[in-house]
């Protein structure tokens, strides 16, 4: 599965947040509801035209408004961050989706927010979807180029939406990146499985395990290589068909990835 770790740290925990719905476009977006309604202020200040005419005559006011709603989607993003975390933690991937799409909205320019959105999109079977936050994750903080986590995250959405030919470059890049990510290793082992370079993906799985010898993903594809050694061509593909199919409605943890 992605896991809780990524290119910018460790998910959080907490999550006890008051709700606030801003029916502008009917995302909950999870903030102290002090924090909520003044950023919904500022984000439709064109409602309240008294307060743009006083701004526009006091420099001062209108700088302290523009501070005043960087400060607040700093926090909300903040909190449904760590809500989003929370969620993802428990593998309630579609929750955790809903938690960082308003993480989004808040702060369009978040790498980190678009990187955690990309992450349970993939895993809740919006692999498509996936590709495009975490793109753009990259694009908006160029240093996100020689992190390895968030090429292993994009190949997996890959891998499901694409398949194994355009995924394994992205793996390759990752462990070149990190050498001892082994969970980049796991998949790339992964996707040369389902090529049929068998005794690669072997090298790959053993790698994996011999780096973390408890991880249970590298462990399962290791036995399906084994079981694969002995199909026939047809039971292959219908193998892997079966597989699309599970991890495109959101079971990818539970199939080597």
């Amino acid at each position: 599965m992605i896991p809780d770790k990524t290119s910018c740290g460790k998910l959080s925990t907490n999550s006890s947040r008051d709700e606030f719905v801003d029916n502008s476009n009917g995302t909950a977006n999870r903030c102290a509801p002090q924090t909520s309604a003044a950023l919904y202020v500022f984000n439709h200040i064109e409602l309240f035209p008294g307060i743009v005419r006083y701004a526009q005559r006091h420099i001062f006011l209108k700088k302290y408004l523009w501070l005043t709603g960087i400060i607040l989607a700093t926090a909300c993003t903040h909190s449904t961050l760590k809500s989003g975390d929370a969620a993802f933690k428990a593998h309630r991937f579609t929750e955790a989706v809903e938690h960082y799409s308003s993480a989004v909205s808040a702060q369009p320019n978040s790498a980190l927010a678009h990187e955690r959105l990309g992450m349970a999109l993939a895993l809740s079977g919006r692999a498509a979807e996936a590709i495009i936050a975490l793109r753009k994750a990259i694009e908006l903080d160029p240093s996100y180029e020689t992190k390895s986590q968030i090429w292993k995250n994009l190949g997996h959405a890959v891998l499901i939406d694409r398949g194994p030919e355009e995924a394994l470059p992205l793996f390759q890049k990752s462990v070149k990146l990190d050498g001892k990510n082994f969970e980049a290793i796991n998949s790339r082992g992964l996707c040369l499985l389902r090529l049929g370079r068998f005794d690669e993906a072997a090298s790959d799985f053993d790698l994996a395990l011999t780096l973390s010898p408890r991880y249970e993903s590298a462990a399962m594809n290791r036995g399906t290589l084994v079981r694969m050694r002995s199909m026939s061509q047809q039971e292959r593909q219908d193998f892997f068909k079966d597989w699309n199919k599970s991890v495109a409605t959101g079971k990818g943890q539970d199939h080597g990835l």
